[in-house]
């Protein structure tokens, strides 16, 4: 299946400042087969799922706090999607506000939303989500971000094509400000399969582009193996996300399209723009990195197993090295690297 491949006009840098990269002008391992998907698919039976009462293809669960002019605009490219088995769970963490229908402005029957009456945090919003789906895949969005109009149908052609694999991710691409975008379908119908480990060693060493929790994964591994535990450290939620791409390490297959279809946005008010301390970014990378170590442990040889835990490492410190401009406080490099080998 070849689909429009317009892109809208945004910036390419990552979420972690590396250069956009096309994975179709890098060299492959050996263990990752592309395929270009030229079958067309005809959406046109596809019926919404809860008019049929059977589980949807895939569930998307939504964090939200206290955001609603954004939160529209995220749901807004949901229901936008072309291709339409999915069900939306939107969790507000903001238990002062009781979001209804009315606030995000639709009636979709594929729309559902938990007010938690507690603060869950992070995490355990995350985890509330993946409880309440019911979806045979799932996959996490922000009320901040958007999907281009083609990202459900993409991932369901490329999961088609190579067998249903437990996860896939695609690459994204980073803007500014409040503004909604007009977002054109960009699927170019090419996805590669290979391993786990191959994707998270391209991924560190910026050759891919991905979002940790923004993986669509098989919904019976995250409820069978995500490290809940492990993500309750003390401090904030930096780098928590890294997690999943650990977690896809440990997969066999893992699909992966180098079209950007999630759209992250970088704004006064998102988490990673508004924090500049540079202690809590050295307390939570050294903490990535002993998770690492230990979520990677019989990952391939030793070798493999030290030479993937150093290039978590020196991703954790480049984010902290590029903090230095808003830092509170000179940065010791000196420091932060001893440390974390401690």
């Amino acid at each position: 299946m070849v689909v429009s491949t317009r892109r809208a006009g945004i910036g390419g840098t990552s979420k972690e400042g590396a250069p956009a990269r096309q994975l179709d002008k890098r060299r492959r391992s050996k263990s990752t087969k592309e395929r270009v998907i030229s079958k067309p698919v005809d959406f046109s039976d596809v019926r919404v799922s809860a008019e049929i009462n059977v589980p949807p293809l895939f569930s998307i669960g939504l964090t939200t706090y206290d955001r609603v002019d954004l939160l529209r605009q995220s749901v807004s490219t949901i229901l936008d999607q072309t291709f339409a088995e999915f069900e939306l769970i939107i969790g507000n963490d903001n238990p002062a506000r009781t979001l209804t229908v009315d606030d995000i402005g639709t009636r979709d029957s594929r729309v559902r939303i938990i007010n938690h009456t507690r603060n869950l945090g992070q995490v355990g919003s995350w985890r509330s989500l993946l409880e309440h789906a019911t979806g045979r895949y799932f996959t996490w969005i922000a009320d901040d971000d958007l999907y281009a109009p083609d990202f459900l149908e993409a991932c369901h052609a490329s999961l088609e094509a190579h067998e249903f694999p437990s996860c896939v991710y695609t690459s994204f691409d980073i803007f500014s400000g409040q503004d909604a975008l007009l977002l054109a379908p960009s699927f170019s119908g090419r996805s590669s399969v290979g391993s786990g480990l191959d994707l998270l060693r391209r991924y560190l060493q910026d050759e891919v582009r991905l979002l940790g929790n923004m993986g669509v994964f098989a919904r019976d591994f995250l409820v069978e193996h995500t490290p809940w535990e492990e993500m309750k450290c003390q401090g904030i939620a930096l780098f928590r996300e890294y997690l999943f791409v650990l977690l896809a390490a440990k997969l066999e297959r893992v699909a992966y399209i180098p079209n950007a279809l999630i759209f992250y946005r970088d704004h006064a008010g998102s988490w990673g723009s508004s924090n500049a301390e540079i202690g809590e970014y050295y307390s939570a990378g050294k903490w990535l990195v002993k998770q690492s170590a230990s979520m990677l442990e019989g990952a391939g040889d030793p070798e493999v197993h030290e030479q993937l835990v150093m290039l978590v490492f020196n991703m954790v410190l480049k984010q902290i090295v590029s903090k230095r401009k808003n830092a509170s406080f000179p940065i010791d490099e000196m420091r932060y690297s001893t440390g974390f080998t401690a």
